[in-house]
């Protein structure tokens, strides 16, 4: 069985100014064996927020049981575990009694391999209405809300 050469960096070229592409690779051979197209699949480096870890869970004022994690990710919806650079802020998005968010890491952190993870969070008012957190970031990646809690 012979093995072909495959030369795809004149397709890849082409794709550059493209920030995300679904893209398909198709394999000819010199001589003619069965041409063979790969499945559909992602490329580029569109990235979205996404609530890893819904917050809440906790009386007013009091730090909930489960605080926030929020993950950078590709346009394949992977992990970005290269990112150590991009800066999530979280904000109250749903406020129905006009409490204020508070963390004891802060209101903003950079995420560590595309993971920002904060703690000691809490909103001081309590609300028979549910609140909601919005995840925005630096640069500006699509942004994310958090499940109603």
């Amino acid at each position: 069985m012979g093995r072909g050469k495959a030369d795809i960096s004149r397709a890849v070229s082409d794709l550059w100014h493209l920030t995300v592409a679904h893209v398909t690779l198709s394999a000819t051979s010199s001589p003619a064996w069965t041409p063979a197209t790969s499945s559909a699949f992602l490329i580029g480096t569109a990235q979205t927020l996404t609530f890893a870890l819904q917050p809440g869970g906790g009386a007013p004022g009091a730090i909930w049981l489960q605080q926030p994690v929020v993950d950078v990710l590709n346009a394949s919806s992977l992990v970005v575990t290269t990112d150590n650079s991009t800066v999530v802020s979280l904000a109250i998005a749903t406020n129905p009694v006009g409490g204020t968010l508070s963390c004891t890491s802060g209101l903003s952190r950079t995420v560590v391999n595309g993971v920002a993870t904060f703690f000691g969070c809490s909103i001081n008012l309590g609300s028979s209405s549910s609140y909601t957190l919005s995840a925005t970031s630096s640069p500006a990646w699509t942004p994310a809300t958090s499940s109603a809690f």
